[in-house]
């Protein structure tokens, strides 16, 4: 995969811990926040411990034009990275996302597109699996009935809390086929909702069937 900016072997500090990035799996660039964001795969330099690690770097806000207020630009910046913190840990307290670890918002510095700009970490454990566009093909139908009630779980204790995904891929989950044990462990793509303005979701939900690897649905490509 060709990024914009390459991560693998950048060097992040957070929660007294110095971090190696082994690989990057993502980047999605966000016009409206001017970052872009990443999910890595992490290293504890010292202690050889893995992790997940979420990047979110500022581009320069200059090369924007929507942005006329630079302090009130960074506050949405900010509440929007505490609440993706917020719903990992929210994901994890039913136990089908990576523990929460710690937050830091840091300058880029060296080796970084913008030195001088901010960064915002989020650190969490890794889980276990495979992450399933990779695998969903291979899986049997029981697997893949369970993997919708769980996912149906997942999204719908989201709801509750007032967040929701606004993009649905399997890449944004890993499959413990041994357990049975789905995981959500990309957070980039939510809002915040009422939960009373959206009908409780079940496995049938459009927001279940988005995820689109069911066979009796791939033809309808369900949008939202």
């Amino acid at each position: 995969m060709v990024w914009n900016f390459d991560l693998e072997g950048k060097i992040c500090r957070i929660d007294k811990r110095t971090l190696v990035i082994e690989e990057q799996l993502t980047e999605v660039f966000n016009e409206l926040q001017a970052q872009r964001h990443c999910l890595t795969l992490a290293r504890d330099q010292d202690t050889d411990e893995p992790f997940l690690l979420k990047v979110r770097y500022d581009l320069h806000p200059k090369d924007f034009d929507h942005i006329t207020d630079l302090k009130e630009h960074r506050e949405i910046i900010t509440d929007q990275y505490l609440g993706e913190a917020d719903l990992v840990r929210t994901v994890h307290a039913i136990g089908h996302g990576p523990e929460f670890i710690a937050n830091a918002t840091r300058t880029q510095r060296e080796g970084f597109p913008y030195p001088s700009l901010k960064k915002q970490l989020i650190l969490m454990k890794r889980v276990p699996g495979e992450f399933l566009d990779e695998i969903w093909m291979d899986l049997s139908e029981s697997q893949l009935n369970s993997i919708k009630t769980q996912i149906a779980r997942i999204v719908e204790h989201m709801r509750v809390n007032g967040k929701a995904l606004t993009e649905h891929h399997p890449a944004f989950l890993q499959y413990d086929a041994a357990a049975d044990k789905v995981y959500l462990v990309d957070f980039t793509f939510w809002i915040d909702i009422d939960p009373d303005n959206i009908p409780p979701i079940d496995e049938e939900s459009i927001e279940v069937l988005a995820f689109n690897i069911w066979q009796d649905h791939l033809h309808e490509n369900p949008v939202l």
